[in-house]
């Protein structure tokens, strides 16, 4: 797939706000599971961060694609 230059600069900056936004998750991700989880707020909150997770990471995929 051949991109424009100004479609490739920002799918690019797109993937690098996405790979920062990943790579926060993942800090907090291992902030709550370092800590012993006991309620159920907590262990939503890691459901949650989790899943965030996994969505940032299928939309860095996705643009990694595009600019390949």
């Amino acid at each position: 797939m051949d991109l424009s230059t100004d479609r490739s600069e920002e799918l690019s900056a797109q993937l690098a706000t996405l790979v920062n936004k990943h790579r926060q998750l993942d800090e907090q991700v291992s902030q709550e599971t370092g800590s012993f989880v006991q309620t159920s707020a907590e262990r939503n909150k890691l459901r949650q961060l989790k899943k965030m997770k996994l969505q940032t990471k299928d939309q860095i995929a996705i643009i990694e694609q595009q600019l390949a």
